[in-house]
């Protein structure tokens, strides 16, 4: 409720009449990790959209139309490592292929390579 209030959600349900799942994880790492989840109860997830959680907002608003038109998630990550739970999740959805949204400064060649690890 700190990112989304009680009453934006009401006024959003209120104006679009449909029904809303509040996803909160303990930061956004968790809360990416999250929404994956929840796609993935709908759509089975083959591949991700890897963006940086801190700075790389706008590479993950550029790739978000087509994630959403994909119905793929788009995963969080720090520049130089993911979390670990994600990871794990990662590895447990046998993905054909992950892209990586970001130049050097953002997704080190770490990240990309461990998760290029675990995808086909």
């Amino acid at each position: 409720e700190n990112s989304i209030s009680k009453t934006t959600a009401n006024q959003i349900k209120s104006t679009v009449n449909t029904s809303q799942t509040r996803l909160n994880g303990s930061n956004r790492y968790e809360t990416s990790l999250l929404i994956a989840k929840e796609i993935d109860k709908n759509h089975d997830v083959e591949k991700v959209y890897i963006t940086n959680a801190n700075g790389g907002e706008v590479d993950a608003l550029t790739i978000a139309a087509k994630a959403g038109q994909d119905k793929q998630p788009i995963i969080l990550t720090d520049k130089d490592s993911i979390t670990n739970n994600t990871y794990k999740w990662l590895e447990s959805e046998d993905l054909q292929s992950a892209y990586f949204i970001g130049g050097p400064q953002m997704l080190s060649t770490n990240v990309i390579n461990k998760v290029n690890g675990i995808t086909k």
